[in-house]
This record gives structure tokens, C-alpha cells and sequence, in this order.
């Protein structure tokens, strides 16, 4: 059986990858979610159950590097959807995700 030699581990990249945009085209955006801590139930032991980590979206001019979802007073039982997100200008949901589009769910700690 032939031996190779020990290849070291290097920091630097080994390959790019360039994505080539068209205004217009769908984009998976990811979502971020921010001022977890501003919500009581959030703090009290119930936790975000992420449904879509992704949102298509078409976008006319930037590409934004992810959507924002304010969390600030989400209660236990909560259905976070599309129509939560902030969305930059510029950039509006596909035709092919449905205005009922669901994030995430706030569950709580005890299942009952």
C-alpha cells in the first residue's frame, strides 16, 4: 500500500466561487433574529424553533447579506412569518412564497 506524505493545513483559501447576478432573479436570503432578550417569554425559558432559515426573495439593486426579524415582545405560542421581516428597499418576497410563509415558532419549555 502506497504511503503519501503528510499534506500540512494551510489558512488560505483553495478555491473562489463567484456568483453572477441579475437584477431580478431569485435570491435565498438568510434571516437573522435580533432583541431576543426584549422578549419576556423568550427570557423566561421558552426558546425560537427555526422553521425556514431562508427567505427567496427578488432583489432590484444590493443584495442584502441577510433579512432582520424583530423578536421584541414575542410571546410563547408566537407564529413568526414573512410578513414580520423588515425588508430593505429594493427587495420584496418571490411571487412563489406565500404570504403565510413561516419562520419560526415560539415554544416553550414544557411540552403540555
Amino acid at each position: 500500500m502506497p504511503t503519501f506524505p503528510p499534506v500540512p493545513v494551510l489558512d488560505i483559501p483553495i478555491a473562489v466561487n463567484f456568483l453572477k447576478y441579475r437584477p431580478g432573479n431569485r435570491m435565498r436570503i438568510p434571516v437573522d433574529f435580533v432583541n431576543a432578550d426584549l422578549s419576556v417569554d423568550l427570557r423566561r425559558g421558552c426558546f425560537l424553533t427555526r422553521v425556514n432559515r431562508y427567505v427567496e426573495c427578488i432583489c432590484e439593486h444590493d443584495v442584502p447579506s441577510k433579512l432582520t426579524i424583530d423578536l421584541t415582545g414575542a410571546e410563547k405560542g408566537d407564529v413568526v412569518r414573512c410578513g414580520t421581516i423588515s425588508f430593505p428597499p429594493g427587495v420584496r418576497p418571490s411571487p412563489t412564497v406565500p404570504a403565510d410563509y413561516v419562520i419560526a415558532v415560539v415554544k416553550s419549555s414544557k411540552s403540555k
